[in-house]
């Protein structure tokens, strides 16, 4: 794991121009999973903060997808909703209400709807997504989605479960790691495609 962890930060360093989108993804399912508690409010509104002084940054990676157009502009509307109020967060109710922003603005922004299902449908179409556009890695999503299922979200699309499967042997036996990337693509193609008919999504350019 170490190893891998390592292998992330070396391909974040070395593909300054992935900075943006990079950070949108963080910022997306760490918002997807605040829904279960996996992690302090000040961790999402930290990444919030990291993803929004990138948005102007030159020489970024952009896809020109109805994705990256709904996660770009999330990005703004948790700044509208969330800053002004910021300062109220050692209140435990102004707390809740600045979660229940962060749960709940991207997944309207970005799936069109926010409800109890959408938090993890929303971390796994961004982990997917991100990876098809070649954002991300095929362990970072695998990873990813798997924890979804230890924090008990449905597996409606099957791809949680597969995915679990994946993570386990990219850790456990490196030498098939070329062949683990090729599956795990190969899942998160075919849930984007599910997804995106099921719920009535566009990812390509628009």
């Amino acid at each position: 794991m170490q190893e891998l962890q390592h292998e992330e930060r070396q391909r974040r360093a070395a593909h300054p121009e992935l900075a943006l989108r990079l950070a949108i993804a963080d910022l997306v399912s760490g918002c997807a999973r605040q829904y279960y508690a996996d992690h302090a409010l000040s961790d999402d509104l930290a990444r919030l903060d990291a993803a929004h002084a990138l948005l102007d940054a030159p020489g970024q990676y952009h896809s020109g997808t109805r994705f990256e157009t709904a996660s770009l502009e999330t990005v703004g509307l948790l700044v509208a909703a969330i800053h002004p109020r910021r300062d109220d967060a050692i209140d435990l109710d102004a707390e809740d209400e600045l979660r229940r922003e962060v749960v709940d603005v991207p997944s309207r922004t970005i799936l069109g709807r926010s409800d109890q299902e959408s938090p993890g449908e929303l971390l796994c179409w961004n982990e997917a997504t991100c990876l098809l556009e070649s954002v991300t890695v095929p362990f970072r999503c695998a990873s990813a989605v798997s924890g979804l299922g230890f924090l008990g979200a449905p597996d409606r699309f099957g791809l949680i479960d597969p995915m679990v499967d994946l993570a386990r042997r990219y850790e456990a036996a490196p030498d098939e790691r070329g062949k683990l990337d090729d599956e795990i693509r190969e899942s998160a193609t075919t849930f984007v495609e599910w997804f995106a008919a099921e719920r009535g999504l566009v990812r390509g350019a628009e």
